[in-house]
């Protein structure tokens, strides 16, 4: 019922290769027992949005999961239970919370991401392969992102995914060079800002600086449509005979570079 799960919704019912079989919502929402097209902005579905999990997950090849941090784990236990592949886009996850999808993917395919988009795991690809050139002993990292006023976690996992992307092209340890609201300590440390503005979709900006020079690669978001339209692009891939385990965007794109 989310501006995400409305654009779900309009993408997967004008995909020919998709067909909606549920929406769901949380048991507290305003938005059950609604239409889910109508919910959406379009013509009438006659799906109902729902909270009866089971019978939604039973129903469906695959799952695309949104939704807020906390639910991720009792949606993989559903999903594990009826066999159903799922679609994670949930960020600001826990450790805690990434292990158990891990666990989790050698029972059931699982596509885990922080950003469906194509352009920025293109940039995800390009940070950990150029990282190492653009060594620590000559440029820090900083990086940069902005993003609407109910955004909930900060720094976004997109921009966590990027810091990781550097961390691990450099060969460094991430939790050891992640720096948040904290002065950066030493040349390898990767430091990073937020801004919440209106509503932009998703602004981020890795930036190589040395003395002598600097590099800035910016990805920008223009419709939310882009996440949803690489969600949809990820669970059709991920239904095409795909064995047990976790993938991520790069693994769909074919992003081996």
């Amino acid at each position: 019922s989310g501006r995400m799960g409305g654009a779900l919704i309009r993408l997967s019912v004008a995909n020919p290769k998709t067909t909606l079989v549920g929406a769901t919502a949380r048991p507290s929402s305003t938005a059950l027992g609604t239409d889910a097209g109508t919910s959406a902005g379009i013509d009438s579905l006659g799906i109902p949005i729902t909270d009866d999990l089971n019978t939604a997950f039973a129903n469906a090849d695959v799952v695309i999961d949104v939704t807020p941090k906390g639910s991720t784990k009792h949606h993989l236990h559903i999903a594990q239970k009826h066999n159903t592949k799922i679609v994670i886009g949930s960020t600001g996850l826990s450790d805690t919370e990434e292990q158990h999808i891990a666990h989790t993917a050698q029972y059931i395919p699982i596509v885990y991401t922080s950003n469906f988009s194509i352009g920025m795991n293109t940039l995800f690809a390009v940070c950990e392969k150029i990282s190492p050139v653009l060594s620590a002993d000559k440029f820090q990292v900083h990086i940069d992102e902005t993003h609407h006023i109910h955004k909930q976690d900060a720094p976004s996992g997109t921009a966590l995914s990027l810091g990781k992307y550097v961390a691990k092209g450099r060969k460094h340890d991430f939790t050891s060079v992640y720096k948040y609201q904290s002065v950066r300590q030493t040349d390898a440390d990767i430091t990073f800002t937020d801004n919440r503005q209106g509503e932009v979709i998703g602004d981020h900006t890795v930036s190589f600086k040395s003395v002598l020079e600097s590099l800035h690669l910016t990805h920008t978001a223009h419709k939310r449509e882009v996440f949803a339209d690489g969600a949809i692009y990820a669970g059709i891939w991920l239904n095409d005979n795909k064995p047990n385990g976790l993938y991520t965007m790069r693994d769909v794109l074919g992003l081996n570079l």
